[in-house]
């Protein structure tokens, strides 16, 4: 539960209500709060950082490489940029059926 705090030089705050200070008897566990996750805002800001996916958090699977119907190439993958396994890849595309249901998924 919370409530926003206004003061006299202008300023609002959100104040959480939590019971206690959140701290579990017998552990030395904290909670984390708001503020430690996006930092102070700067003066002026009306709403909170948004957030972005780091790029490493991202899968990029082993495309299949296609050169026509005459081409005498065996049945070969893309590894360029994927930092998944071609069995990895294999796994993900049985997960999701198809190419468009895995772009989702990405």
């Amino acid at each position: 539960m919370g409530f926003l705090r206004q003061r006299k030089d202008g300023t609002t705050s959100l104040a959480i209500v939590v019971p206690n200070d959140g701290v579990t008897p017998g552990t030395n566990e904290r909670p984390i709060s708001l503020g430690v996750l996006c930092g102070k805002l700067t003066h002026g800001t009306g709403q909170l950082q948004g957030f972005r996916e780091d790029r490493r958090n991202l899968t990029k699977t082993v495309k299949p490489l296609y050169y026509g119907a005459f081409g005498s190439y065996a049945p070969s993958y893309d590894s360029t940029f994927a930092n998944l396994t071609k069995e990895e890849s294999d796994l993900v595309y049985q997960t999701y059926g198809d190419e468009t249901a895995v772009q989702y998924a990405e």
